[in-house]
């Protein structure tokens, strides 16, 4: 006989295959409502989740980073891993301003709108030097550069990391397909939403703090997971502050919180859901390591759904700039 839990899961499972899977979207009518109304009432009953620190370490060897927590899938808080990289005290919005200031940039410009009715979301870009972008972050705007391949436009930059260190943590050849660096750099207030991916991630902050809201996989159906074909899997649900007149299902995932300093670095396993927050003007580096094993296994329906229904993009960034540019997805707790 199934527990209660194990019929949520089953519930929430089927609704994620109804909606994302085969694409029913609204139109099963009584079914759909009467599905919708059981979970509701499982849910009610279902104790609330909640908020714990990380586990942090400090001095932990390259092999048992890899053994105790990359192998196993436990996130964790590498405090002072990265403070000798070069980067670390080097790179900062006067250094940027100074050496690249005349480089052109793309700065994300993405909004998200929640109620009851609907979650819309509007991705876009504003092209800035490096100087103007510097000027109006010192100037208060919370401006965010990300989505933009920095290290690849500027390899140099990738002298200051230290990427022997990043290939011993998650035991991989940084030439091996799956891997890569990111290069984010945001001003006072920017964020990111909420969002899974099926890579390992190494998020490395180097100049400024950053703080960080997390949620375990099995977490995903709480947190109104979006319909999209990639890589990348949106939440509807605003992890900073949470609204349950509007996603009351989201009280029941347990999650963790950290803030990272500088020299800091958060593992996070495959299909994390996270979401960020600058507290100050700060500037990190993201490695990513992707194994389709450790993804089909962190999140089974998901992962074939973003690789086996991609199209020939095969869930690339700009698949997943394009599949939530202008969206406008109606409510689960709507008519059906």
């Amino acid at each position: 006989m199934p527990t209660a839990e194990e019929r949520l899961q089953r519930g929430l499972y089927w609704l994620f295959f109804e909606r994302d899977v085969l694409r029913g979207g609204r139109r099963l009518g009584p079914l759909r409502r009467w599905h919708l109304g059981r979970l509701a009432r499982l849910l009610e009953r279902k104790e609330a989740g909640g908020l714990e620190a990380v586990p942090e370490v400090e001095g932990c060897g390259d092999r048992e980073v890899y053994e105790e927590y990359v192998l196993p899938r436990r996130p964790v808080v590498l405090r002072k891993a990265a403070l000798h990289w070069p980067a670390v005290g080097k790179w900062s919005f006067p250094y940027f301003r100074e050496v690249y200031g005349e480089e052109e940039i793309a700065i994300g410009t993405d909004k998200v709108e929640r109620s009851r009715e609907t979650t819309s979301y509007r991705i876009g870009f504003e092209t800035l030097s490096f100087r103007e972008f510097a000027d109006r972050v010192d100037a208060g705007e919370a401006l965010y550069l990300k989505f933009t391949p920095i290290l690849e436009r500027f390899p140099e930059l990738r002298e200051d990391l230290d990427l022997a260190q990043l290939s011993r943590w998650r035991q991989r050849s940084l030439e091996e397909p799956g891997t890569g660096q990111e290069f984010y750099m945001g001003g006072a207030g920017s964020r990111t939403d909420l969002h899974a991916e099926l890579s390992d991630i190494f998020h490395v902050c180097v100049t400024g703090r950053k703080r960080w809201r997390f949620f375990a996989p099995e977490n995903f159906l709480y947190l109104y997971p979006i319909p999209a074909r990639t890589s990348f899997v949106g939440s509807e649900v605003d992890a900073f502050r949470p609204d349950e007149t509007v996603h009351p299902w989201a009280r029941c995932a347990r999650g963790f919180e950290a803030v990272l300093e500088e020299g800091d670095v958060l593992y996070l396993p495959p299909f994390t859901w996270h979401a960020v927050e600058n507290p100050e003007p700060a500037i990190s580096v993201n490695d990513l390591s992707h194994r389709h094993a450790r993804s089909l296994r962190a999140l089974p329906l998901p992962y074939l759904n973003s690789r086996l229904l991609v199209d020939r993009r095969r869930g690339t960034a700009q698949q997943f700039l394009d599949s939530y540019a202008s969206m406008r997805l109606p409510s689960l707790h709507g008519p059906a």
